[in-house]
């Protein structure tokens, strides 16, 4: 019998998904976070989380976005 595979609530979804995911709920078409993350395909747990909790949605644009660090930023400039 082959093995079932865990669920792991905590799949990563692009940024871009995320943020169309919650300007949609804005729309007073839509009635719950529940109701979205079921059109977006995404984890509804963990849709509402991000919806309830503003820092993990920091967190996450954080680690999917790797901002420079303004030392790379001045020795490009130095050298331009």
């Amino acid at each position: 019998m082959p093995a079932k595979r865990k669920h792991n609530p905590a799949v990563n979804y692009d940024y871009a998904s995320v943020e169309a995911a919650l300007l949609a709920l804005d729309s007073p078409i839509h009635t719950s976070a529940k109701t979205v993350a079921i059109e977006y395909g995404m984890n509804d747990e963990l849709f509402q989380k991000l919806v309830k909790d503003p820092s993990i949605r920091t967190k996450y644009k954080a680690n999917n976005f790797p901002q420079t660090s303004p030392s790379a930023i001045e020795k490009q400039a130095t050298y331009n």
